[in-house]
């Protein structure tokens, strides 16, 4: 996970999973031969999310290990890639083997109140070895290895500042004990769009996702913008 700088627009400060945008870049019909997704998801979703997995913690989702000389040019590249995203496919070419499996996760979309939304999409993908994880310094403050249970733990004392959608996406991750666990729920699990509604009840600003989708919690209250 990754601490976003509090001089980001969205989330500043929070503890969160990797991610931004689909880059133009990331539809190229070139990476239909790299990319695995086990899922009816467009191709390019999974594209961006490995691709800033790499700009944010220098994580590279590749389906074979990465030898010393594979990963250095990783680093020398990483920087280019955040200015120019379709410099991404070249270095996953070069690297040979494609990206590794990505497996759908969760799909949540921005509550239709708030003026910036987002249609995010959440992937599982087992982490490479022998690969280490340097924040960009830009976009994230610190890029670390947490336990789902742990992160929750110090979102609950006030250590780390924690969406509602990644918490119950945490939540779901401390169930499993292992990777192999993980991967096997995951692809168990039945992925559908999710639309929390907030509303405003006794001065408390609460947010809310239908029962049934998945998750055991399903409503939490949020601050107020500017507490």
């Amino acid at each position: 996970m990754i601490v976003r700088t509090l001089a980001a627009r969205f989330a500043g400060g929070a503890l969160v999973f990797p991610g931004g945008k689909v880059d133009a870049a990331d539809s190229d019909p070139h990476w239909n031969e790299l990319v695995g997704i086990e899922a009816a998801t467009a191709p390019a979703v999974g594209v961006a999310a490995a691709r800033e997995a790499f700009e944010e913690t220098g994580l590279i989702l590749s389906a074979r290990p990465l030898d010393t000389e594979a990963l250095a040019e990783a680093r020398r590249v990483r920087e280019a890639v955040t200015r120019q995203p379709d410099l991404f496919h070249g270095l996953v070419a070069r690297l040979g083997g494609g990206l590794g499996p990505m497996l759908p996760f969760a799909h949540w979309i921005t509550p239709e109140v708030e003026p910036r939304r987002y249609d995010t999409h959440f992937f599982l993908a087992p982490a490479p070895l022998g690969q280490t994880l340097v924040h960009d310094a830009g976009e994230a403050t610190e890029a670390i290895w947490i336990r789902p249970s742990d992160a929750l733990d110090q979102a609950r004392d006030g250590r780390r500042q924690v969406m509602f959608p990644t918490r119950l996406n945490l939540e779901v991750l401390a169930g499993w004990t292992s990777v192999a666990q993980a991967l096997e729920g995951a692809r168990a699990r039945t992925v559908v769009p999710i639309l929390p509604q907030i509303t405003v009840e006794g001065g408390q600003m609460r947010v809310r996702i239908d029962s049934g989708l998945g998750y055991a919690s399903t409503e939490d209250v949020i601050a107020f913008p500017g507490r």
